[in-house]
Formats: C-alpha cells, sequence, structure tokens
C-alpha cells in the first residue's frame, strides 16, 4: 500500500498546501483530521510514485519537475515552480510569489503580508502586524504572535512558538520539542524517539514497522501499515465525513493552517502553526 495524500487547495500563511476541505485539525502535528467523503474521490501518481487523491469534478493535476503531483480547482488558480523543482498552485488575483534561497517557491496575500528567510534558505510568509519572527539553532526561521507566545527549543535546534499559559513542553529521544495543553492530554514516544501528544481519553496509539507512534480514536477507526512501514487510522465509514492520515514532515500536502483567525484557543489549530514552522 502506498501512502496517500488527499488533495484540494487550502490558503495558508505562507504557501499553498493541499487538503481535501477547507478545515483540518491534527492532534499531534503527525496525525491530520480531515472531514471528507472519500466516496468522491479520484486518484492519481506522479513519476515519484506518490498517490494522491482529489475531488473527481472541478479539479486539475500539474506535475513539477520534482515528479510530485499537485490537485488544485480547475477555475482561479495558477501555477508556478522554484528552482527545486516543486509544483505550486495559488488563487490568481490577491496573491503574489517569491523563492527561498534553497529553491523552493511561495505563495502568499498580496497585501498585509511579508517575508523572510532563515539561515537555512527557506522563505516564510507572514502578517506584517502582531507577528514577530525568531530562528533556531538550526537555522530554521519561525513566525509567532508577538503577544501571549514564547519560545523554546530542543536539543535538535529547533524553535517552537507556544501559548504562555495552559500549555507545557516535552522533548522526546529524538530531540525535537512539542508542546501540548497541561490539562486533559498526555504524550508518549515511539521506538524512533518523536514524542506525540493525545488526548488522555477516548484514543489509543500504535506504532507502525517504522517506529512512528500515532494517536487515534478507539472507537469507529481502523489501521492499516504501508509497505514503507508506516501506520496510518481511518474512519472505517467511506461516506462518514471524517478521515485520519499520517502526515510526514516532509508531506507538507497533508498540512494546513488557518487562514483567518489564526492563533486561537484552538489546540489542533495550534499544533498545525507549530509544525507549518517545523517543516523541511
Amino acid at each position: 500500500m502506498k501512502k496517500i495524500s488527499l488533495m484540494s487547495l487550502v490558503l495558508t500563511i505562507g504557501m499553498m498546501l493541499a487538503l481535501p476541505t477547507a478545515y483540518g485539525q491534527t492532534t499531534d502535528g503527525l496525525v491530520v483530521h480531515l472531514e471528507k467523503d472519500h466516496a468522491t474521490d479520484t486518484f492519481n501518481m506522479g513519476h515519484d510514485g506518490h498517490l494522491i487523491a482529489f475531488p473527481q469534478s472541478g479539479f486539475r493535476t500539474i506535475e513539477g519537475r520534482d515528479g510530485r503531483l499537485i490537485a488544485y480547482p480547475g477555475t482561479g488558480y495558477r501555477t508556478d515552480w522554484g528552482s527545486d523543482g516543486r509544483m505550486i498552485a495559488f488563487p490568481q488575483s490577491g496573491f503574489r510569489i517569491t523563492e527561498g534561497r534553497d529553491g523552493r517557491l511561495i505563495a502568499f496575500p498580496d497585501t498585509g503580508y511579508r517575508t523572510d528567510w532563515g539561515s537555512d534558505g527557506h522563505m516564510i510568509a507572514f502578517p506584517q502586524s502582531g507577528f514577530r519572527t525568531t530562528e533556531g539553532r538550526d537555522g530554521r526561521l519561525i513566525a509567532f504572535p508577538d503577544t501571549g507566545y514564547r519560545t523554546d527549543w530542543g536539543s535538535d535546534g529547533r524553535m517552537i512558538a507556544f501559548p504562555q499559559s495552559g500549555f507545557r513542553t516535552i522533548q522526546g529521544r529524538d530531540g525535537r520539542l512539542i508542546a501540548y495543553p497541561d490539562t486533559g492530554y498526555r504524550t508518549d514516544q515511539g521506538s524512533d524517539g518523536r514524542m506525540i501528544a493525545f488526548p488522555q481519553s477516548g484514543y489509543r496509539t500504535i506504532e507502525g514497522r517504522d517506529g512512528r507512534l500515532i494517536a487515534y480514536p478507539d472507537t469507529g477507526y481502523r489501521t492499516v501499515l504501508g509497505q514503507d512501514g508506516r501506520i496510518l487510522s481511518y474512519h472505517y465509514s467511506a461516506t462518514a465525513p471524517s478521515s485520519f492520515l499520517y502526515a510526514d514532515k516532509n508531506e507538507l500536502n497533508l498540512l494546513l493552517q488557518l487562514e483567518k483567525g489564526f492563533p486561537n484557543n484552538n489546540f489542533e489549530d495550534y499544533l498545525i502553526y507549530r509544525y507549518l514552522a517545523d517543516q523541511d
């Protein structure tokens, strides 16, 4: 079984990422909750061997020079790629693009946003007001609200930002620091040393052959193991408007950030934000 990416374009801060709907959640930064009816999907594959799923109507696909296939709405969007060969899609109006020193192209709103990059060469875009930036020892630049948030990093050098109150941090054996609510959540890690946080009740965990631990609801969900050793969990009703998918840090098309109203008190939204700042 190949990894599946459920595709649709969602407006984000800093880049266009692919998801099936305009809303998603995570419990631990590794599992994404997608409100989606899978019965209407079409499947296709790029030359990189990565399988994607996208709505049967109203979408088209295009492949970047890196062999990665993306799906995007058939009207109102245009595409471009950076010197790294990665293709992106973004609205025809109201957006501009810029490329980081690492060759990655990002799209962002043409008003109210500014850009900067870290010493690793990766470009980010963030609101002109109400946000500040800081760089981790690994050279990654992150943007975060200038009030109500604080920063810290793990021994791997990655910087994270999280609310000043109501959150705690913990580091996995891999050196990555995560932040999670100080009530109602617990933590665990897989044999790969990556730490995850998930609700204390109503969830269970399972580890893939690759050592990655995921958390998922303890009722109504099944798990499946891919040939690459990664576990994913999904709702076993094909028409139920929900599914859980494993999201790799290099599979940015499985992650999103809400365009407006962020950050807010929704822990899942915050984790998505932190995870995007943590991207490769």
